[in-house]
């Protein structure tokens, strides 16, 4: 599976986003955006960013070209799923997804994005049709994500202290999307089909490259028996 994660804004002159109290989205959305590319790789996806640091600057100089250049990788990488991170303002409260047209995947992961951040108690405002430039020129399927509102004291201190929390809802909502387990799903699984019975050590990451051999092995015979049936 390829994701593209676009992290919103750039870090300074341009195209900088919205300001709160004590953050600023430029640094958030990339928190986020690294967050989720880091789970992704862990769990063998081929992710990508449009900002690969957070001092990288997209464009040369103008928010038109900070956007054509995100629209313009992602068409070149041609992911499977593309998504760009805000963070919302406006005083209200809540997550909501942007897609451009309220139909196929993109529709779909947008819908699984918010009903997994309303999973760890965030407020959901839906999701919303809008003509946004990376929405509209990107050939892959595209969600914008708005996290929360970053001129809200109470969300903007949340968000701040759970940049990982909301990475691994929305890797929830990927792997709702692809069908793929997530790894706690998978170990479960794993263990309900006998494959695995000390689940403690896949769950905590304590297992050795002799158990991952061992679980290839068993996996394997499980597979042919069912095939043989």
């Amino acid at each position: 599976m390829k994701i593209l994660i676009d992290a919103g804004h750039n870090c300074k002159n341009f195209d900088t986003g919205c300001v709160g109290k004590i953050s600023k989205e430029q640094d958030l959305t990339f928190e986020i955006a690294k967050s989720l590319y880091d789970i992704l790789k862990k769990n063998g996806h081929a992710a990508h960013l449009t900002r690969r640091t957070k001092t990288e600057i997209l464009g040369s100089g103008t928010v038109n070209s900070s956007l054509a250049k995100r629209a313009e990788i992602c068409n070149a990488i041609n992911p499977d799923l593309f998504l760009s991170i805000h963070i919302n303002s406006g005083g209200g409260t809540g997550c909501e997804a942007y897609v451009y047209e309220k139909s196929g995947a993109s529709l779909e992961f947008a819908q699984k994005c918010v009903a997994e951040m309303q999973k760890i108690g965030r407020v959901s405002r839906g999701v919303k049709s809008a003509p946004f430039y990376v929405l509209k020129n990107t050939n892959a399927p595209a969600v914008l994500f708005e996290a929360g509102f970053i001129d809200n004291a109470a969300e903007e201190k949340w968000i701040c202290e759970n940049t990982e929390t909301i990475a691994n809802a929305l890797y929830a909502a990927i792997c709702k999307k692809t069908d793929y387990p997530t790894a706690t799903e998978a170990v479960a699984i794993l263990q309900k089909c006998g494959i695995i019975s000390d689940a403690e050590k896949w769950y905590n990451g304590t297992w050795d490259d002799a158990d991952f051999k061992w679980l290839l092995r068993k996996t394997a015979a499980y597979i042919d028996k069912a095939q043989k049936r």
